[in-house]
């Protein structure tokens, strides 16, 4: 299914803007450019620059439109930007979800990985404490031990918590996998 999006010609040049205001807009012939400024879609410059208008940037729709999976179109005073397989969800890319999804499952290991590393800091923490606790006269002694303390609790619910992040990040990835 085809989104299609219409938009008067400024509304549609304010989608880079920073405004959301789409009440009447005051002309803007003869207005100052106070500042023209480089616009990159993934890293690369477009060939347009945007301009600074009271404040407000106007960039090249057709341009953005165009390199972000949309057909753009003018009739008018109305700029058309109508999707493409690329811009829609679900429409068959060759190729393409593959990538994303491996993108994704990639990630979400990093994520783990992440979160493993800190169990494995937070534990190495647990046991030094421990060892210290059993080490020290002041604490041997009384019969005190790291176990009863808020910082071992604290710890442990932190350990808790990252072990449900993990195990909710596999099951996203066991998701991702089955949805090939």
């Amino acid at each position: 299914m085809k989104k299609k999006i219409t938009a008067s010609v400024l509304a549609a040049v304010l989608l880079i803007g920073g405004t959301t205001a789409l009440a009447a807009v005051p002309t803007l012939v003869g207005k100052k450019v106070a500042k023209e400024v480089t616009v990159r879609i993934d890293g690369e410059p477009t060939k347009n620059k945007a301009i600074i208008v009271n404040g407000v940037t106007y960039a090249p729709v057709r341009e953005i439109g165009e390199s972000s999976g949309y057909d753009v179109s003018y009739s008018g005073s109305v700029v058309d930007l109508e999707s493409t397989a690329k811009g829609v969800p679900g429409l068959e890319v060759p190729g393409f979800d593959d990538t994303v999804r491996a993108e994704q499952i990639a990630q979400r290991e990093k994520a783990i990985e992440i979160h493993e590393a800190e169990i494995a800091r937070l534990q190495q923490g647990i046991d030094y404490n421990v060892n210290m606790y059993a080490e020290i006269p002041m604490y041997r002694d009384t019969g005190l031990k790291y176990e009863d303390t808020d910082s071992y609790k604290e710890t442990v619910e932190r350990i808790k918590g990252l072990d449900a992040k993990i195990e909710e990040i596999r099951k996203e990835i066991e998701q991702f996998r089955a949805n090939k």
